[in-house]
């Protein structure tokens, strides 16, 4: 939503320089003290709004009470309405709302025709509510009425102010009486399908909103579904995206595009309701069977599922369709090891191997919780028998349950078997690292690449290399630390 707050600041700004200009533009023909309006101008374009004030205000004096002759008597009017106008947005700016809403109502009584007049004070009048939740005030809606009727593209501007809490900018819960207010708006003669600049519409926002009631009347009044913005959203995909339950329901007959029914998809299988997920991936594909996304979202259905078999074609289905897509390929690996660690539940090398599946598609959490449930099984099986394979095996998944000085424990005593050991020596300089021992760290790593002269160099790096890329995963709050290693070891960063 930051967006949002983004664009709608920037109306303020937008607008107030194009009245500014205009009334600059007839100052200095039919005004007395036209270099106080001009001056105002120039100060309120930097933002120096206390010095805009003063010019704009010693305007005012000077052409409060002017009786101007009847060829500038037009002209005359609208330059005091602009100065009017312009100190309002000056105020708006200060966060001073009543002196701007009073400046605003001296700009309408001068000039009845302008939009801007009416749209800026009830901008004055929403930002002095104290509660972001309380019911808009009458002369506000009436506000902004009249600036839709006198310019609908007024009309989604002001329904953007009425979903928006004007002293933060952030979207508030949708208050009683929204859908009526905003109905009046549409009756003041807004396109119930006018878009904004990014391709929005009012469904659009209010649907992004889970302004339920507001979409609900505008489904009830025609707005169209099937408009998509700029970035290709539509109202239901931005309903998903925020996750806004009661403006999905609303929208689910809406659902016939292919980025429609993929967003449903992918919402169901983030709620767990995977019949669902199923149905609505199988309606995109059949749309288009060649989109490698739909297909990745497909074989994530099927995990969820524990349908291994249906899952491992899907990935591979992806791969044909994208070869190079990582993700398709961590998330198969996951798939077959998980199909091998469903069979054999108390087999810790495959839990292992399942856990650092779960690690390379992002899924951290359970990864650990993965990694654990090895580790306890690994360490009842030490209590019968200890030997070199596991003392590696409890001091490498002791790291990514952040157990490090475990981990030590378990390569010191491995060492201690057998002082060439290769892995366990790398695991200790692990262990070191991730305490914040970095010499110990260094040297446990140089010890590792070079103690078997046999063995290409390039090797040893190459190893090193993918174990500190998994723990970067397992803690991507560690990067300088893992950072400073590969510095020190001419690694891949």
């Amino acid at each position: 939503m930051r967006y949002l707050a983004k664009y709608f600041a920037m109306i303020i700004l937008f607008f107030s320089v194009l009245i500014i200009s205009h009334g600059s533009s007839q100052a200095a023909v039919c005004s007395k003290d036209e270099a106080d309006f001009s001056m105002g101008n120039k100060y309120a374009k930097d933002l120096a709004h206390d010095k805009a004030i003063e010019m704009y205000t010693r305007f005012i004096e000077a052409n409060r009470d002017l009786q101007p002759s009847s060829s500038c008597g037009e002209a005359a009017a609208l330059n005091l309405a602009s100065a009017y106008y312009n100190r309002g947005n000056s105020w708006l700016f200060k966060l001073d709302n009543d002196k701007a809403a009073s400046d605003f109502t001296e700009a309408i009584k001068l000039k009845q025709n302008v939009p801007n007049y009416y749209f800026y004070r009830a901008l004055a009048y929403a930002r002095g509510i104290k509660s972001s939740t309380g019911q808009h005030g009458e002369g506000q809606i009436a506000d902004l009425c009249m600036a839709t009727k006198l310019d609908p593209n007024f009309g989604l501007k002001a329904i953007f102010m009425l979903g928006h809490d004007l002293s933060s900018y952030k979207v508030i819960p949708e208050y009683p009486g929204e859908a009526a207010d905003v109905k009046r708006i549409l009756d003041a003669g807004m396109d119930i399908n006018l878009a904004d600049a990014e391709g929005r519409t009012a469904l659009m926002y209010a649907s992004s909103w889970g302004h339920a009631g507001v979409v609900k009347m505008l489904l009830a009044r025609g707005a169209d579904t099937g408009i998509s913005d700029k970035q290709g959203a539509t109202a239901l995909s931005l309903a998903v995206a925020e996750g806004k339950d009661s403006a999905v329901s609303l929208l689910l007959p809406a659902a016939k595009s292919e980025k429609d029914l993929y967003a449903l998809a992918l919402y169901n299988l983030n709620k767990n309701r995977l019949g669902d997920a199923a149905v609505y991936v199988d309606r995109a594909i059949k749309i288009n069977a060649d989109n490698p996304d739909t297909r990745l979202v497909q074989g994530n259905i099927f995990m969820a599922m524990k349908d291994y078999d249906s899952a491992i074609t899907a990935y591979q289905k992806t791969l044909a369709l994208a070869p190079g897509n990582k993700l398709a390929l961590y998330r198969l690996a996951l798939c077959y090891s998980s199909k091998a660690a469903e069979n054999a539940p108390e087999n810790y090398p495959l839990i292992a191997n399942k856990a650092t599946a779960h690690l390379k598609v992002g899924e951290t959490e359970i990864a650990v919780e993965m990694f654990g449930k090895a580790l306890d099984i690994l360490l009842r099986e030490m209590e019968k028998e200890k030997n070199l394979s596991r003392y590696q095996s409890a001091s490498w998944y002791s790291l990514f349950v952040s157990r490090f000085g475990e981990s030590e424990k378990y390569a010191m005593e491995g060492l201690g078997v057998n002082s060439k050991a290769y892995s366990l020596r790398e695991n200790l300089g692990h262990a070191y690292l991730l305490q914040g021992k970095k010499n110990e760290a260094l040297n446990e790593y140089r010890k590792y690449i070079e103690q078997d002269r046999t063995k290409s160099l390039s090797a040893f790096i190459r190893s090193l290399n993918d174990d500190i890329t998994l723990l970067r995963m397992r803690y991507p709050e560690k990067k300088e630390l893992f950072d400073w290693a590969a510095g020190q070891l001419y690694m891949k960063k």
